[in-house]
């Protein structure tokens, strides 16, 4: 039985423990020049894309893009990827 959450699901605790182990704590950037949620889209999609990215997360109202990697993406990686959107990482 899962531990973390009691769902009785006995494969839980493998999956929840790898993923513990390879999980990053989220580099923050700020962005300059987002102004819609279509701009927050173009950012999404644009570092999405960039290798060893998992997770996106943009706030349009603060400009903090939170970047979530296994294994840490370069700043210069994530700069492209917002410049090629059209936009510019503080």
């Amino acid at each position: 039985m899962c531990t973390s959450c009691n769902c009785g699901d006995s494969k839980s605790d493998v999956v929840l423990g790898v993923e513990s182990l390879t999980t990053r704590a989220p580099e923050v950037f700020e962005v300059e020049g987002m102004t819609c949620g279509h701009c927050v889209g173009s950012v999404s999609d644009s570092v999405g894309q960039v290798d060893g990215v998992r997770k996106v997360s943009v706030d349009l109202a603060t400009g903090r893009l939170e970047v979530q990697s296994d294994r840490g993406v370069s700043r210069e990686s994530i700069d492209s990827a917002v410049r090629a959107a059209g936009y510019t990482l503080r």
